[in-house]
């Protein structure tokens, strides 16, 4: 019986054995994982007072950052084709202190990080590629609304160690140029009289064809369409003395309008 209990001990002192021998190398892997995490000195986030955020542009009388810092967030490994470059992300509250008529924007939007000393860190694009369309219906809503812009971009290890070392962040691009109503509605007029002669133009043409029985109502009909264009020809240079103050799309729309009313100008010769 002793001898039996002998034999039971000693094998399960063997097989503790065997399993501490195990537990070594498999302690120091977890030993070496952890100093090896230790020495990551890259931040996986940064949060900015929100007072070092700059908009620039010529619409930014109209809204002002809501929040109290900007919270900078990266990837938990770096970019592998880049050494030690990080893709990060932020976003931007805005809340609107004013409405602001528009429907297009001038210039392109960027999020660009400065050190101290004025060197530029990064540079960070909107991740929303609709976010400029947003904006415009966004500057048109009642004051007091908000909206999140998210950026993107890449940043190196030297570059997120320095966002500690209170940077200057440039919202840059902001410009979205007046679309003033009363030029909208001439250049719409201008639309709608040019819609009607060409649809007056379209019945001269099928009522020439005719013959002499429609040659009473066509006379009448092209007296009013002389008429028509008359007017519409006064209405496009009165327009056109607008040009100054037309955003990119009032222009471009009325450059439209102009070269079909050129096209009946030429038709009615």
């Amino acid at each position: 019986m002793r001898e039996k209990l002998l034999l039971i001990n000693y094998n399960t002192m063997m097989r503790m054995s065997i399993r501490v021998r195990f537990m070594i190398p498999l302690l120091y892997i977890m030993v070496s994982c952890v100093f090896t995490g230790c020495k990551e000195k890259t931040p996986m986030s940064v949060s900015i007072n929100a007072d070092q955020l700059e908009i620039c542009g010529k619409t930014v009388r109209v809204v002002h950052a809501d929040t109290t810092s900007i919270l900078v967030v990266r990837d938990s490994m770096p970019i592998s084709e880049k050494d030690e470059v990080y893709r990060v992300s932020t976003s931007v509250r805005l809340i609107l202190d004013s409405l602001f008529l528009t429907d297009c924007i001038e210039d392109t939007l960027r999020l660009t990080f400065t050190n101290a000393e004025g060197k530029e860190l990064a540079t960070f694009v909107p991740s929303d590629s609709t976010i400029v369309d947003s904006l415009i219906v966004y500057l048109k809503k009642e004051v007091g609304k908000t909206i999140d812009i998210a950026f993107e971009g890449d940043m190196d290890r030297e570059a997120l160690l320095q966002l500690r070392l209170a940077p200057k962040i440039s919202f840059t691009g902001f410009s979205f140029p007046f679309a003033d109503p009363k030029v909208t509605a001439k250049i719409d007029k201008l639309g709608e009289f040019i819609k009607t002669l060409k649809e007056m133009y379209r019945d001269l043409k099928k009522s020439s064809k005719g013959g002499y029985s429609n040659a009473f109502n066509n006379m009448f009909e092209a007296l009013f369409f002389m008429k028509g264009l008359e007017n519409t020809n006064k209405l496009d240079k009165e327009v056109a003395g607008l040009k100054s103050r037309m955003t990119p799309v009032q222009l471009a729309k009325y450059e439209l309008y102009h070269q079909e009313l050129q096209m009946l100008n030429s038709q009615s010769k």
